[in-house]
């Protein structure tokens, strides 16, 4: 069987509508032919992604928008968001997408609400959209993998992979056990291309297959990386 799968990279655009990625993700996923599989590594950091950037997000927008109690009418508190939208994106550019998404649910939580819970509602927002991931990943028919800690023979897989790479430095935990998980999973009957939007991601993992199939006979074509822009 042959399968796709998606880094966090691509996996964050399906849950923020306004992520500057999405319409490569879309294209990625549309043009598949073969089925889709996400391991539960990626799942684990787009919640950490979301819930992070969302909250510091949340942070910085609630900071800025304290005076638009001042505002008596919708156009006046609208053109106050958009600006101040503006202001923020080209002051953290890394936060941009997830702006948007925080500065969209606050005009349409405003229209029919007062700013006095504001906080809280956002708050809750940030556990719902942690909370649907899974859901969003099955609505776009991405099936769930996840690593059998009871399955012993798996274990030595891994085991076996990670020792055999562990000179290969990955960007950070999140990165080097996604491509441990996809590894192990891999085999003959089960290849899978996983895109990413990480080009060094893609680069060291591609580099690691090689040295798996150099000195542990990890065989050809099992696993690719494919950076997509």
């Amino acid at each position: 069987m042959h399968y796709y799968s998606l880094d966090t990279n691509l996996v964050i655009p399906l849950i923020n509508p306004h992520d500057h990625n999405r319409r490569l993700v879309l294209k990625v996923v549309k043009k598949e032919k073969n089925d889709g599989v996400i391991c539960s590594s990626v799942i684990e950091e787009t919640r950490i992604v979301l819930r992070k950037k969302s909250l510091s997000a949340i942070e910085k927008c609630l900071k800025k928008i304290r005076k638009i109690r001042d505002f008596e009418n919708d156009f006046d508190r609208n053109a106050f968001l958009i600006e101040a939208l503006k202001e923020l994106s080209e002051s953290n550019k890394e936060l941009r997408d997830f702006y948007k998404l925080i500065f969209n649910k606050i005009n349409e939580y405003l229209k029919e609400n007062s700013i006095d819970e504001l906080p809280s509602f956002l708050s809750e927002f940030v556990e719902q959209i942690t909370r649907i991931v899974i859901q969003i990943l099955k609505d776009n028919k991405l099936q769930i993998i996840g690593f059998n800690y009871s399955d012993i023979n798996m274990w030595r897989r891994l085991i076996k992979i990670s020792k055999t790479v562990d000179k290969i430095k990955f960007k950070d935990e999140h990165d080097k056990w996604i491509f441990y998980e996809l590894a192990s999973f891999a085999n003959i009957e089960f290849t899978i291309n996983c895109y990413t939007h990480d080009y060094e991601f893609s680069k060291k993992s591609n580099k690691s297959i090689s040295v798996l199939e150099e000195k542990i006979n990890y065989a050809p074509s099992t696993l690719r990386f494919t950076y997509v822009n």
